[in-house]
């Protein structure tokens, strides 16, 4: 039978005889041997091969032996190997044969995946699993992250996040002193070289979180049925004492200083809403108001200094907002004002005083405000002491990065052992392993980290 291509499965019973192909007139014979070979490329081997195996099965169906045959799936790999001219062991009657029969044809393959995955470790990626919670929100306990090793940089990109050795163990921070530098923190910011570092937009997108919420419609003097009169209703929100809950509901230790406020609502033809950010600094500075204002004339971006009329920014190019409900928001961030308001976004540097930030919202005509959201930025806390401010807790105390150093922060600030402190400080860059690119796990978080 299949003996002399190097195969074998039960051999059919002493004396019997082996029946050519056509004497089989069993249609599930002759139709499993033209399923098993109709893969072998080669007609005349494939012919051989057929011929041989339906003999096979008919002795085997003959002596009511049929199961001894095996897997349909294993014969037929079995046969292609055979066809390729590739060393085939059939039987495994044994552990030892079964083992055998994995080195001879798995074990390439799997000699391959190996040496494949050290050769990866060892000079491609390696994969880290994160065990504390100094980079929530963005990288959580237990996330799996895959690490770049081959051509990464001598010295990272700013803000990007990165895996560095000291000591025994390994480390995930983001980069956000550059050698030489000389860093400060201020009011949560943080400084290179006395300039506000703004951080880039999609970080702020990624790093924002949800601070407070209000109900604005029960603040509304005109109530959700009354008919509003002709003067305009200004709504502010009870935030004498705003501050976003740090880690375990505790308050941080500062007010709301970078943020956006987001307001939905539904406006009428000839109604008029204005969503406002104050950020009001020492006394002896104007005060700073953003106002983001829509109504039949379209969209438009404001700022006022002090009691000095008001200087509009920008203007959607659109047609007018239609009537109807609508989401606008408006945010001040590392120096810079945005407004967005459905497709239209618009964003630019206007440095405003330090200070907090205190929302408003103007009503006038038939609109109604609902639900007013204010998210805050990441604020980066004084902890550790190496390049916080001095004295009443504005004037900068900056900390010179040594040439060949980086200066590293947590997105967890008030908990994140960073180089705010000073058993880390500064790491030199030949402690790098190289930046993330991969979060490989959970599933649900599948993707490249910000």
């Amino acid at each position: 039978g299949l003996t002399r291509y190097g195969l074998a499965t039960a051999a059919p019973p002493p004396g019997e005889p082996v029946l050519d192909v056509v004497a089989s007139r069993d249609r599930g014979v002759r139709e499993t041997a033209v399923a098993l070979t109709r893969r072998v490329r080669d007609e005349a081997t494939r012919e051989r091969i057929r011929a041989d195996v339906a003999a096979h099965l008919e002795s085997l169906r003959v002596a009511d032996r049929l199961s001894e045959f095996g897997s349909l799936r294993a014969a037929r790999g079995v046969l292609e190997r055979v066809a390729r001219g590739r060393a085939t062991i059939v039987l495994s009657r044994t552990l030892g044969d079964g083992l055998r029969r994995l080195a001879v044809h798995e074990g390439p393959w799997l000699l391959g995946v190996l040496a494949a995955y050290f050769l990866l470790q060892a000079f491609v990626v390696r994969v880290y699993q994160i065990p504390s919670p100094s980079m929530t929100p963005t990288l959580g306990v237990g996330d799996r992250v895959v690490v770049w090793l081959l051509g990464r940089p001598e010295v990272p990109e700013r803000w990007s996040i990165v895996t560095y050795r000291r000591g025994d163990d390994t480390f995930v921070k983001r980069v956000a002193g550059l050698p030489g530098e000389e860093i400060a923190l201020r009011l949560g910011d943080v400084y290179a070289d006395g300039l506000l570092l703004a951080k880039p937009w999609d970080l702020v997108a990624a790093l924002r979180a949800p601070a407070y919420e209000w109900d604005l419609s029960a603040l509304d003097p005109a109530g959700p049925t009354g008919a509003p009169g002709p003067t305009p209703r200004r709504l502010e929100p009870p935030v004498a004492h705003l501050a976003p809950d740090g880690p375990g509901g505790a308050p941080y230790p500062f007010a709301l200083q970078d943020g956006f406020a987001v307001l939905e609502g539904t406006r009428a033809a000839g109604g008029r809403v204005e969503l406002e950010l104050l950020r009001r600094g020492p006394e002896e500075l104007p005060p700073a108001r953003f106002r983001l204002v829509l109504d039949d004339a379209g969209v438009r971006l404001l700022e006022q200094r002090g009691e000095a009329r008001p200087v509009e920014l920008a203007r959607a190019p659109d047609p007018p907002l239609a009537p109807g409900p609508f989401e606008v928001e408006l945010g001040y961030v590392d120096g810079r004002v945005s407004a967005r308001v459905g497709g239209w976004v618009h964003r630019e540097e206007r440095r405003a005083p330090y200070g907090t930030l205190r929302p408003a919202v103007v009503l006038a005509g038939l609109t109604r405000a609902g639900r007013l959201r204010l998210d805050r930025d990441l604020h980066y806390s004084y902890d550790g002491g190496i390049g916080a401010p001095s004295g009443d807790g504005l004037p900068l105390n900056p900390h010179r990065v040594p040439e060949g150093h980086l200066f590293f922060l947590g997105d967890n600030t008030n908990n994140s052992r960073d180089s705010r402190w000073a058993e880390v400080s500064d790491i030199h860059v030949s402690q790098v392993v190289g930046p993330v690119r991969w979060r490989a796990w959970p599933p649900s978080r599948i993707g490249s980290p910000r």
